[in-house]
């Protein structure tokens, strides 16, 4: 991550055409131009007024900035000249530039109710458009002559919790047609459509592709409209807290959203799923813009003086790089998928393959590559359902399995009572064979016990000394692991149900993982430890093949039928679930790695 200093809060920021320069202004009254890739000033000038928006021209040669004091600016951003200035009714609020042909217009969004349109570089108003709400956000479309417009009028500044018809709260669309002027301005302004919302509405933003427009707010939600007469919902993003500012990404997959939970989300439109979050910030998010190169997507806030760039990578296919971090002379380590925030310095990913996956990435580990995460611990478990169990995703997940979409009915047999299989203390882990005919379980009773599970009938019982906490059952049925809080872990013969070998790691062991995956030649079994690692280990003979970094405590492991893929889960948490707000670096994560031969 990258910091832009200012003097104050930054309250907007906006990235020019080529992605290689930047707007901002905010409290300390400047308007600074930045140059992205030396992180140096291009242009400064100080309007001694705080500044509240800003924006870029599509041509890239203005700036513009709206002040407290009802007065909008423009400059030329080579020189720093000024190109000229309004003032207007109200307060302004937002600003945004549009692109008529060979003319650049100049959207003031007002605290008056109205959207002032203003010619550039004559700086002439030509046009007012009512919006019944105080307007917040102002968004031209990349091309076809369209205006958003959102907002709505709280005089109870969050307070009133239910909001009445008159308060204007909705999003409006109108066609602006090239050549207008003051006297035609109805002719050359015709409303597409609107859209109401039961709360203030604080950003819109046309997709770079220009169909699609995202309108968010107090709502506590994203909502995606088709860019067209009458403005038919597309999709809905659950939010949770206040939505502030939009921007999406230069090939409208993705959308990125920050506001009232102090940090910026980065949705997948297409799969309507989150796809990462950044580290949260101390205060309100009040800006976000993708660059459009793609390389950077920055953000602002309340209570921050600087301007956050995080890197960003378009990418088709992702290089394998060597590392020093892993102990490997057989194995090929790749990460396929580390959990969303590893550090603060993380960048993100954002995969062009189908489909398209968003990562930040992790702590690099032997041959690794990172190129998909999921993070939606921020959410609410029912929106997280509401998401999963859309319509749109069961098509997906029908496709990817092979089944039809259709349902299934499942149920238990008649009212036959449960088989109990008893034990002289709690039960901590157990797993079935491969073929089903037997059951392993252990626990508190510092015992490995196996179980007919069609008759409930012991076979055997192998005393291990100690506490067991975890086992796992080879693939191929022929070995059972167990791993103990002495950090030993006993390896035993499935067929003889004798103990064949043990080894100690560094630190507590809190889960296994077998795999039969055929071109190893030998059986591997992964080990997820309180150390933060995963240890991959040859069975039977116990040598260590290689070691992985987490990040977290790894609580939970689990290879995939094909013994292809590894997954590791976990976090620490020293205050033992007590503690409710978790930050990032107690790495509450999922990692997936691919390892080969």
């Amino acid at each position: 991550k990258v910091n832009l200093p200012h003097q104050d809060e930054v309250l907007s920021l906006a990235f020019g055409p080529d992605g290689k320069t930047l707007v901002s202004g905010g409290e300390d009254s400047l308007i600074a131009v930045w140059d992205v890739t030396s992180q140096r000033r291009r242009m400064e000038v100080n309007i001694r007024r705080s500044i509240v928006t800003v924006a870029y021209s599509p041509s890239g040669c203005y700036v513009a900035a709206g002040r407290t004091d009802s007065v909008v600016t423009a400059w030329v951003v080579e020189s720093g000249d000024e190109v000229g200035h309004e003032e207007v009714e109200g307060d302004v609020l937002s600003v945004a530039f549009g692109s008529l042909c060979d003319q650049e217009i100049l959207a003031v969004g007002t605290a008056a109710k109205k959207v002032v349109l203003l010619s550039m570089p004559g700086f002439e108003s030509f046009a007012e458009l009512s919006h019944d709400g105080t307007v917040r956000c102002v968004a031209f479309s990349p091309f076809g002559g369209l205006l958003a417009a959102g907002g709505g009028t709280d005089e109870m500044h969050g307070l009133m919790t239910k909001k009445v018809e008159a308060a204007g709260t909705k999003a409006i669309v109108w066609h602006v047609a090239p050549g207008s002027t003051s006297d035609d301005s109805e002719a050359s302004c015709e409303c597409v459509g609107s859209v109401a919302f039961n709360d203030v509405v604080h950003a819109v933003s046309f997709s770079s592709c220009g169909k699609l427009l995202a309108v968010g707010g107090e709502h506590r939600a994203v909502s995606v409209l088709a860019a067209g007469p009458g403005l038919q919902a597309a999709a809905e993003l659950p939010c949770p807290a206040g939505v502030r500012c939009l921007a999406w990404s230069p090939e409208s997959r993705f959308l990125a959203s920050g506001g009232e939970d102090m940090q910026v989300s980065v949705w997948d439109v297409v799969m309507e799923t989150l796809a990462f979050n950044l580290p949260k910030g101390k205060d309100w998010l009040c800006s976000v813009a993708f660059s459009a190169d793609g390389l950077w997507l920055a953000s602002s806030g309340f209570g921050c003086n600087q301007i956050d760039l995080h890197p960003i990578e378009l990418v088709a296919t992702v290089p394998v790089e060597d590392d020093d971090n892993v102990d490997n002379d057989d194995v090929d380590i790749v990460n396929i998928g580390a959990a969303a925030v590893a550090s603060p310095s993380a960048g993100a990913r954002l995969s062009s393959t189908q489909p398209k996956r968003a990562s930040l990435e992790g702590p690099r580990m032997g041959k690794l590559k990172s190129a998909g995460t999921i993070k939606m611990g921020s959410m609410s478990l029912a929106k997280q359902a509401s998401m999963r169990n859309s319509l749109h995703n069961a098509k997906l997940i029908s496709a990817l399995l092979g089944m039809p979409l259709k349902p299934r009915r499942v149920a238990l047999p008649g009212k036959k009572p449960p088989t109990q299989l008893m034990h002289r203390d709690e039960v901590l882990a157990l797993a079935f064979s491969p073929d089903g005919a037997r059951l392993y379980s252990t626990g508190e009773g510092a015992s490995l016990h196996v179980w007919e599970p069609r008759t409930g009938r012991p076979l055997a019982a192998c005393r291990l000394g100690t506490t067991a906490t975890t086992l796992a059952v080879s693939s191929s049925g022929r070995y059972v692991v167990v791993g103990m809080i002495d950090r030993r872990v006993a390896m035993f013969d499935a067929g003889s149900n004798k103990q064949i070998g043990s080894f100690e790691v560094e630190s507590e062991v809190l889960s296994l993982a077998l795999t039969s995956h055929k071109p190893f030649g030998f059986e591997v079994l992964a080990v997820g430890t309180a150390e933060k690692k995963v240890l991959l280990t040859s069975i039977p003979s116990g040598e260590r093949i290689a070691t992985l970094k987490h990040g977290g405590d790894v609580r939970t492991v689990s290879f995939s039928p094909s013994g292809s893929l590894l997954a590791a889960g976990g976090g620490t948490d020293e205050m033992h679930g007590l503690m409710t707000r978790k930050g990032s670096e107690r790495e509450m994560k999922t990692v997936v790695w691919e390892v080969s031969r």
